[in-house]
């Protein structure tokens, strides 16, 4: 990233505060004057057309390249209503609202809106709680249709079929939950490493409906670590492998090569870009890369997904540049399943959980199901405290798991809470889980060991299933 000038970010601050004592003051000031644009602040080449967010008393920052060429300006100090005046100025320069959550916003907190301008594309981000906005500039980038609702969207019920969500036994801390439609179609959480993927070929199988090839609806990917997205690269090693699914869609939040090549995942991710253009659509088209941002919400049949979280809340923690912890840029999911909600936060740290808790209310987080984030070995008692959960599911080298085995990362400290704040608790103990909505607590189905259990004898610390 090109570093702006500390002189001219004197100015545009002393600009912005001058005459502008108050919110309602600085709203009819960017009104009434002449736009001013990002230009005046950066030489960052996708800012220049962009207008300037005013505000009474925020302090903006650019951010820069958060990935695959998505430039961020964070502005503190901001109020909901400079975010909607804002939003105005954008369409008087001559962008068009693709898309914006509403005035209730994401659980009434988060409030998001993506503008176009031919290939440029701004979403602007509010944190209410926290008076943040977030302005991503990105150029050329697919947005998904799946913002919108619709009513060809819903799934029709095929042989009396239920929604099922399936957490499937990976192999090595692998992660994978997939969720199934009515019409039989699949939604994948991530998916495991290399040698998981022949393994989950088989299951999206055996669950398609008779004589149909298997349908990916979406598939999210938390974060570019090896035991959640490492079975992309495992495509290129059988050319079958890719004809054996279709994936309409692929959403990930792509990390800039820097911090990827820092944190050792630049394989990974690039093996996730790379298959996106061999995959096959049912169309006969590639699957595009969505990338999600906070406060939008994608629809698909009787699901809708709501993206609570991403990496763009976190940079201000800075945890990443002391413990390269990848884990804190995981994408957080909340699923709405016939009224009922399941929490997926891939393997978020305590940065994130420190963000999700100033940003949402405890009533936004009074779930029915609940993936616990990284195997449930970095849970706080803060968050614990702060969320309200009826069914946690996690993998062996969960909280019993750790506990069990005296493993280095296990905190009995960190994890004490969660069993007493929920009513059951499921692990890959037993085999791959299947809940079958609406869901009811205790009548979790497990579908037992299906691969043999590998000797690791050698090491009492690590069990693995393959």
């Amino acid at each position: 990233m090109k570093k702006i000038g500390i002189g001219c970010l004197v100015i545009f601050i002393a600009s912005v505060l001058i005459g502008c004592h108050s919110v309602d003051e600085s709203v009819d000031t960017q009104k009434e004057a002449e736009t001013i644009f990002y230009k005046e602040m950066t030489d960052i080449k996708l800012f220049q057309d962009v207008p300037m967010m005013t505000v009474a008393n925020g302090k903006t920052k650019i951010v820069g390249d958060m990935g695959a060429g998505n430039q961020v300006i964070t502005i503190n100090g901001s109020e909901l209503e400079e975010y909607w005046t804002y939003l105005e100025v954008l369409e008087e320069t001559g962008f068009e609202r693709y898309y914006d959550n509403g005035k209730e916003g994401l659980r009434g907190d988060v409030y998001s809106a993506t503008m176009t301008k031919e290939d440029l594309v701004i979403t602007v981000i509010h944190m209410l709680k926290t008076n943040l906005t977030y302005i991503v500039v990105e150029d050329d980038i697919p947005l998904s249709e799946r913002l919108f609702y619709k009513e060809d969207y819903i799934a029709e019920n095929k042989e009396g079929r239920k929604t099922t969500l399936h957490m499937v036994e990976l192999s090595n801390f692998g992660n994978s939950f997939v969720i199934q439609l009515k019409n039989g179609h699949f939604i994948l959480n991530d998916g495991g490493r290399e040698e998981d993927l022949p393994y989950l070929l088989d299951y999206l199988e055996s669950l398609a409906p008779k004589g149909e090839k298997p349908v990916i609806e979406a598939w999210f990917i938390s974060h570019p670590h090896e035991d959640h997205a490492e079975l992309f690269q495992a495509f290129s090693m059988n050319i079958t492998y890719p004809e054996r699914i279709y994936v309409e869609a692929i959403y990930m939040d792509l990390v800039n090569s820097t911090v990827a090549t820092n944190m050792s995942v630049a394989g990974v991710q690039m093996a996730v870009v790379n298959m996106s253009k061999r995959l096959k659509t049912t169309d006969g088209s590639y699957p595009k890369i969505y990338r999600p941002q906070a406060g939008q919400t994608y629809y698909f049949s009787d699901i809708k997904v709501e993206v609570m979280q991403t990496m763009l809340q976190i940079p201000e923690e800075s945890w990443y540049k002391w413990n390269q912890n990848i884990n804190e840029f995981s994408t957080w999911l909340m699923y709405n399943i016939e009224g009922q909600t399941f929490l997926n936060a891939g393997d978020g740290d305590f940065g994130s959980m420190k963000a999700i808790m100033r940003t949402y209310d405890k009533e936004d987080f009074e779930m029915d199901i609940m993936a616990v984030q990284h195997h449930g070995i970095n849970v706080r008692n803060e968050f614990t405290d702060f969320i309200t959960v009826k069914t946690l599911v996690y993998p062996y080298f969960g909280i019993d798991g750790m506990w069990k085995s005296g493993h280095s990362w296990q905190s009995e400290a960190e994890n004490k809470y969660l069993h007493e704040k929920a009513l059951e608790s499921i692990t890959y103990l037993d085999g791959t889980q299947v809940m079958t909505f609406p869901y009811k607590v205790g009548t979790t189905k497990s579908l037992g060991h299906s691969r043999e259990r590998a000797d690791f004898s050698h090491d009492a610390q690590r069990i693995q299933y393959y």
